[in-house]
């Protein structure tokens, strides 16, 4: 079993990360900010540097890192913002084989790049754009449609003594409860006297969340990443994004709201 990488220090961390910018390992060096009394200590000093088995390993894991994202690996995302899968279900669904553990570590893997994490918020705000829709919009739809499941007979036409019905004006109705009227049918019946009674009816229907909860999923609302953002807002932490595309989480900025000064109760004079 290979031994496990030693941690490399800020300057070793620092170099690495020059390098993989134009893979001049002496500029990388020097940039780095290694001490050097000439030319030759520095060439020296950077021909150590690669020559580290550690510093290898982390420049390798950069260079993984900043590497463009495979078509395949674009459609883990793409089943992800689907939502209903975790990370590993997504990878899988991309086409990836092995046994779970196997996908499992590989799947963390790449949704830890910082490319791919780029990617994923960027698909999701496209998404967004196509279909002109954000949480607000999705909110919006919901109470739309809760409203108009529970809409009562009496809040469309009103109900004459004899039973009948008389179709209220749509026009002038709110639009939810309009949307719960399912169907209108006239029919005609005739007395013995032949005279023709028309009687209206209105079919209401109880609406479900099929089309919002897929249009939902299509565009990320429901997967992890989002369920973590809302559990942050909740305990009072905003989301914030660095300039490197990751992200961190900071308290909300709360001011105390000044208190208003009490108002004496209302004195009521009882009555002898």
């Amino acid at each position: 079993m290979p031994p496990k990488p030693r941690a490399l220090n800020q300057l070793q961390d620092r170099f690495c990360a020059e390098y993989v910018e134009d893979f001049d390992n002496i500029e990388a060096a020097r940039r780095a900010g290694y001490r050097h009394n000439s030319d030759a200590d520095l060439v020296r000093i950077a021909g150590g540097l690669l020559g580290n088995v550690n510093v290898q390993q982390r420049i390798a894991e950069l260079v993984l890192e900043r590497s463009p994202l495979t078509e395949q690996q674009k459609w883990v995302a793409r089943h992800y913002l689907q939502g209903g899968c975790t990370q590993t279900d997504a990878y899988r669904k991309a086409g990836y084989r092995g046994d779970a553990d196997s996908l499992a570590a590989a799947a963390s893997r790449l949704f830890a790049r910082p490319v791919f994490k780029r990617y994923l918020r960027d698909l999701q705000r496209s998404l967004m754009l196509r279909y002109q829709v954000d949480h607000d919009w999705v909110l919006e739809r919901a109470k739309e449609w809760v409203e108009s499941s529970n809409v009562d007979i009496t809040e469309v036409a009103d109900v004459q003594s004899d039973g009948t019905l008389t179709l209220k004006d749509l026009k002038k109705l709110p639009r939810y409860k309009v949307l719960g009227i399912k169907e209108i049918s006239c029919n005609t019946s005739y007395s013995e006297e032949g005279e023709a009674r028309v009687s209206l009816k209105i079919k209401l229907h109880e609406r479900n969340n099929t089309a919002l909860s897929l249009i939902a999923r299509h565009i990320g609302f429901t997967s992890d990443y989002n369920a973590a953002l809302n559990t942050l807002h909740k305990y009072g932490y905003d989301v914030q994004e660095n300039e490197d595309g990751s992200i961190y989480a900071r308290p909300f900025d709360l001011e105390e709201p000044e208190k208003a000064d009490a108002e004496p109760d209302d004195e009521v004079e009882a009555e002898d």
